[in-house]
C-alpha cells in the first residue's frame, strides 16, 4: 500500500494502529519497513495508536476522542493514511470528510465493499492539495474460521 501511494505522489503518509493486538503491531511494522524501502521517514506524531477500550468508547458513546487528538497533532503536509483495518478507515474519512462529498481512493478490493455502503470511490491521480489518501486492510476473512480440539 505504501508503494501505491508513493507512486501516486504521497511522501508524507501517516499511520493508525491498534496498539493492544499483535496485528496492530506486526502491521505497525510492515508500515515502517515499507516507508524505509522508499525512503521516508515517518515522525511520531504521524502515527496513531489506538486500544481495544477507544473502540469500545466508540461503539458505545460515539467517542472518537483519540482520532481528534491525533488529527490535531499530525504534520501538516501529511496527505495520506494507512489504517489497519476498514473500520478505523471509515471513522477517519467520517471525521476528515464533515460537510463535505465523501470520496475516497482505494485499492480495488475495497471499493465494491464502500460504494455498497454510499462511499464514491475515485482515483488518487488528482491534486493532493484537496483530498486525503486512505488504504486500508482487511483480512477479517482470516479471523471468521475457529480452530478447535478433536473431540472424543
Amino acid at each position: 500500500m505504501v508503494q501505491s501511494l508513493v507512486e501516486k505522489g504521497h511522501s508524507s503518509i501517516a499511520g493508525i494502529f491498534q496498539m493492544d493486538d499483535q496485528r496492530g503491531l506486526e502491521r505497525y511494522q510492515g508500515f515502517l519497513d515499507a516507508m524505509q524501502n522508499q525512503g521516508l521517514t515517518v515522525p511520531d506524531r504521524n502515527i496513531c495508536w489506538y486500544t481495544t477500550q477507544e473502540l469500545d468508547d466508540f461503539r458505545q458513546s460515539q467517542d472518537i476522542s483519540f482520532l481528534k487528538k491525533f488529527l490535531e497533532r499530525i504534520t501538516p503536509d501529511c496527505t495520506a493514511f494507512i489504517c489497519e483495518d476498514d473500520f478505523i478507515a471509515w471513522l477517519l474519512w467520517e471525521e476528515l470528510s464533515l460537510g463535505q462529498e465523501k470520496k475516497i481512493a482505494t485499492h480495488a478490493s475495497l471499493s465494491s465493499s464502500l460504494q455498497s455502503t454510499g462511499f464514491k470511490t475515485t482515483s488518487a491521480d488528482h491534486s493532493f492539495e484537496t483530498t486525503i489518501a486512505l488504504a486500508a486492510f482487511n483480512t477479517s476473512y482470516l479471523t471468521t474460521s475457529v480452530c478447535s480440539a478433536p473431540q472424543h
